[in-house]
């Protein structure tokens, strides 16, 4: 009978303009001859539709109308009959997850103080480094940029320290996006050293713009490249 009522439905509603029914899926059951003395529940996925499809309600409409005419002939108690409407079909997007770029770097002896740790300035130049790796791993190294007109200077930077780099230590330089914009980015950063250990975390705000400093937009290939590593403003395990 379900199938029976989609036929009949679908005739008198008809497709779009790409052929595709207009009817949206739908849950459907109904009560079987009362002669039988029994019930059935009859689930059945009809069809799927077009999501911008002006004519959904229309079509459930004709549907609805069908099945009451379909359970009446049965000997169905046509009050019995019932619609249930799932959720429109609509394709499941898997979204990459965002990468995290990390350099390496060992502490060097002009880096530290008398007292045997990184001087507080010097994490700037790291992660000045870290960036220029990044790009360079990204096929967009920062002379190649300059020379096709796009420099990113930065106007805004936040550090906060957690523990002490000392000489020789190895660290791991994390770096990700937290923004970017048509002439603005945002790289985030966390620096890492022996064991894993958190030392630093920081971030740093740049704009993009010509030689002669006036604003202008981050060019499309490398916006593209960059949208990799985009996270949101926090990332599991940074506090900012």
């Amino acid at each position: 009978m379900v199938a029976r009522a989609v036929r009949a439905a679908n005739r008198r509603v008809g497709t779009d303009e790409w052929g595709r029914s207009s009817l949206v899926p739908i849950r459907q059951s109904f009560v079987s001859p009362i002669s039988r003395g029994e019930r059935h529940d009859v689930t059945d996925q009809l069809v799927a539709t077009s999501r911008r499809h002006p004519d959904t309600e229309r079509g459930l409409a004709a549907l609805r109308e069908t099945l009451v005419a379909c359970a009446t002939e049965t000997g169905s108690d046509p009050r019995d009959t019932s619609i249930q409407f799932a959720k429109p079909f609509a394709p499941q997007k898997t979204a990459m997850p965002a990468e995290i770029f990390q350099h390496h770097h060992r502490v060097t002896y002009a880096e530290c103080t008398v007292g045997n740790h990184v001087y507080h300035s010097r994490y700037l130049d790291m992660l000045e480094a870290a960036r220029g790796e990044f790009c360079r791993a990204l096929g967009q190294p920062f002379e190649q940029l300059q020379h096709a007109g796009f420099i990113f200077p930065v106007i805004e930077c936040q550090l906060r320290y957690r523990a002490p780099a000392r000489y020789d230590d190895c660290l791991t330089i994390e770096l990700w996006l937290t923004d970017l914009g048509r002439a603005r980015l945002t790289f985030a950063y966390r620096v890492l050293g022996p064991g894993g250990k958190l030392l630093l975390e920081a971030s740093t705000e740049h704009a993009c713009t010509n030689l002669e400093e006036k604003p202008k937009r981050v060019p499309a290939p490398l916006a593209e490249q960059l949208g990799r590593f985009l996270h949101p403003p926090a990332v599991s395990g940074s506090k900012r």
